[in-house]
This record gives C-alpha cells, sequence and structure tokens, in this order.
C-alpha cells in the first residue's frame, strides 16, 4: 500500500469519528484523534488529559475550494485545526497572506480575548477541518492561555530590541507569535528562501551558516551561533529580500516564531529603528568572502608547504 493510500484512509478513518455525536466516542476512537491532536502544533503544550478532553468536544467541517470559513470582523465562533488541505487568511488593508496547512490551528485569539476576527479565512481547493466551539474551547484553556501568555511577555520583556514596545504591544506579540519545536540538525531557515517570519528563541541553540562560492566549489561557513534570547529571521522582513544564511538546530531549539504580516503590524517607530541599528553589527557577505578568502588561501599555502617538505624528504632518502 502506498504511503498516499495510507494516509487518505487515516484522514478517512479521523473525519468518520469526528462526524460521530459528541460523548458518544469509544475509547479506542479518541486515541485516533489523540494521535493526531497531539501532533498538531496549537495543542503541543497541552497535557495529555486536556488532549484527551478535547477529543471529545471537537468536530468536522468540509469547505470547498474558494469558500469562506469566517471574514474579518465576524464574531469568533469556532477554532480550528487543519485535518488536510489549505487555509489561506488574509488581513483587511494588508499586504501578503498566511497559507496554513494540515496541523496547523487558527480562530483561537478571537475566542480567548472574546473579540471578532482580525482576519479573514478561505479554504485553497478541499479542507477538512476539525473544529471546537467557542465555549467548549474557553473552558477548555481559558486559564492555561492566560499562564502560557504571562510567560511569553515575561520572556519578550527580556529582548533588548523590543525594550522601546508598550505593555500592549508586548502582549500582543505574545498572543500572536506561535511557538515551535525543531529535532537537533533541523534547518529552520534555508538560504535563498522567502523571509516570511522572524524567530526568537526560547531554549536551544542554532548554527548561522552561509554558502560560498570558492574555486566553482559551493562551501558552507559557519557564521555564528545563537541561543536563548537571541532572534534572527529580522533581516529578510527589513529588507524584503531572501534569506542570506541558513539556520540550523544544533540541539532540541524551542522558538517563538513572528509572522510578516503581524512584523508589520507589531514592529514600528522605535522598535524598527532599533532592529535596523542592530542590524548593521552583520558582517557584509562581502567581507565574510574576502575573509574566507584570506583564511583558505593561507591554508592552501600551509598544505602546498607541507607537500613540498615530504617531497624533499623523499628525494633525499632517494639519494
Amino acid at each position: 500500500m502506498s504511503f498516499a493510500t495510507k494516509k487518505k484512509q487515516a484522514i478517512e478513518k479521523l473525519i468518520s469519528i469526528l462526524d460521530l455525536p459528541k460523548y458518544e466516542r469509544t475509547p479506542e476512537q479518541c486515541a485516533v484523534l489523540f494521535d493526531f491532536l497531539r501532533r498538531s502544533t496549537p495543542v503541543s503544550n497541552l497535557t495529555d488529559d486536556d488532549v484527551f478532553r478535547l477529543c471529545q468536544y471537537a468536530t468536522h467541517h468540509t469547505y470547498n475550494d474558494g469558500d469562506l470559513i469566517f471574514q474579518q470582523d465576524d464574531p469568533a465562533s469556532a477554532f480550528y485545526i487543519i485535518i488536510s488541505g489549505t487555509v489561506v487568511v488574509t488581513k483587511r488593508m494588508e499586504i501578503g497572506n498566511i497559507h496554513l496547512v494540515s496541523g496547523d490551528g487558527f480562530g483561537q485569539l478571537g475566542i480567548l480575548k472574546q473579540q471578532p476576527r482580525n482576519g479573514t479565512a478561505s479554504s485553497l481547493g478541499v479542507s477538512e477541518l476539525l473544529s471546537v466551539d467557542a465555549e467548549d474551547y474557553r473552558q477548555l484553556f481559558a486559564n492555561q492561555h492566560e499562564l502560557e501568555i504571562q510567560d511569553r511577555v515575561a520572556f519578550l520583556h527580556d529582548i533588548g530590541v523590543l525594550r522601546h514596545l508598550s505593555e500592549d504591544e508586548i502582549r500582543m506579540m505574545a498572543e500572536v507569535c506561535q511557538e515551535r519545536v525543531y529535532p537537533p540538525n533541523k534547518v529552520v531557515v534555508r538560504e535563498g528562501d522567502d523571509g516570511n517570519e522572524m524567530f526568537f528563541i526560547v531554549s536551544g541553540s542554532v548554527t548561522v551558516v552561509m554558502t560560498l562560492i570558492y574555486k566553482e566549489i559551493p562551501r558552507f561557513v559557519e557564521i555564528t551561533h545563537l541561543g536563548p534570547k537571541d532572534f534572527f529571521g529580522e533581516l529578510s522582513l527589513l529588507e524584503a529580500n531572501p534569506r542570506a544564511t541558513s539556520v540550523i538546530a544544533h540541539v532540541p531549539l524551542t522558538c517563538l516564531v513572528l509572522s510578516k504580516m503581524d512584523f508589520g503590524r507589531i514592529i514600528a517607530g522605535a522598535t524598527l529603528q532599533a532592529l535596523r541599528e542592530y542590524s548593521k553589527q552583520y558582517t557584509p557577505r562581502a567581507e565574510i568572502f574576502r575573509l574566507f578568502c584570506e583564511k583558505q588561501k593561507w591554508a592552501d599555502y600551509k598544505k602546498s608547504l607541507v607537500v613540498d617538505i615530504l617531497a624533499t624528504k623523499q628525494k633525499k632518502r632517494g639519494i
């Protein structure tokens, strides 16, 4: 059986369980939902007990290509996790959009803050969504969400370039940032890709790598290492350029990730200027290449010197 067939069957099984009446799902069926939810980003920080409770509240909806899931300023009536397909989120008066895929969640902020939707979500192609009604979601997660937001606010307060943000702006950033976890050796951002996010390291460390062409051969050069309370990815957002470097998780890594759209909403004024000033400390690519060439030439010279010395010794032995 092919991977695609297995995946399709797994999705069909998941949907058939979600279509059952609430509270009538067997423990075995809840275990299937649990496995899916446990791999989903929005519930990654929940306890197993909370995830099992969520299994009893969740339902299923299908949206066809172009269908609106909700519009900006609508009441926040449900939280969603994508089972399959793609959802596009746009915001009025803002350029660009966000594409969400299987395992991503959306719609929770409006519920917890009891505010209207701050964007419009629509289906790109056919999308199968798991949903939880607003009241059920509030009962499950309101207290935990507030504790997580408080932890994020405290963390963001310790990042120097954000010192000009107001309390409301820091809290807004804490609410819109998405937490992501990466295993060791995972490429977090790749050189040459579009830059649509800024990353704040909560725990773990990364290696920043640049590709240089030396003697027509690609060479991977370590630029620096970053750890907790460091950040990366802002340069592409500031300059609207592709990623200048790759960033690779060195150990298990947890980041708060700020989207391009939210970066544009929150980062302005003195904070934007602070980021621009901070970015001036980065060594230009041309200078990195010059230093690399000098180092490589010295290494090549030492290598040739050793070869010459060995050749001379061999010649003397021959005499």
